[in-house]
Order: C-alpha cells, then sequence, then structure tokens
C-alpha cells in the first residue's frame, strides 16, 4: 500500500514546494516556469484525465493562460509518461478538476 499525504486544498502553491514533492517523480532537470507576483502554482484536471498546469492569480480568479495566451508544458514522469493526478495525490499536490 502506498502512503497518501494529506492535501491542503487550500494551500498556495509554489514551484518550491512543488518541486520538492515531486522529486523522484519528475526529472530533476524539468524546467519550472518563473511564477509571477501574485501568482500561485495550479494543477488542473479536466474529465478526459489530462492534467495541464497553469499559474492562477486568486485576487482577480483568472489563469495566466487566460489572461496572456500562454501555456506551460506540464511535466513528464522521470519514465517519461504524462504527470497523473495520481501522481499528485501520492505526493500530496492538490488539483482543481
Amino acid at each position: 500500500m502506498i502512503d497518501m499525504i494529506k492535501i491542503d486544498k487550500d494551500e498556495v502553491l509554489t514551484v518550491s514546494i512543488v518541486s520538492q514533492r515531486l522529486k523522484g517523480i519528475i526529472p530533476e532537470d524539468y524546467k519550472w516556469p518563473n511564477v509571477p507576483e501574485g501568482y500561485q502554482l495550479e494543477f488542473i484536471v479536466h474529465p478526459d484525465g489530462t492534467l495541464i498546469m497553469d499559474l492562477l492569480n486568486p485576487d482577480r480568479g483568472m489563469f495566466i493562460s487566460e489572461a496572456e495566451n500562454v501555456h506551460f508544458e506540464t511535466p513528464r514522469t522521470v519514465k517519461n509518461a504524462p504527470l497523473t493526478w495520481q501522481d499528485l495525490e501520492k505526493a500530496g499536490v492538490p488539483f482543481m478538476s
């Protein structure tokens, strides 16, 4: 049985927190995006199961992809498989669905 880390859905995600929790799941050389002031890292699971990464400005209630039409490369696993919500859950990284 795999131990799960308790997820705090209200936690503000920083690159530092997420990269530490996903250590060993994604390659160490993955280039995380620069997060502008006022934004936080978010992972979103779509109904079809695909996982995307975006930056959220909680004060404006807007994702940077909507405001600036930019998209981020969601990390892949060390086995080059798509990162999944199950990977995030095991690592204690909150996500939206």
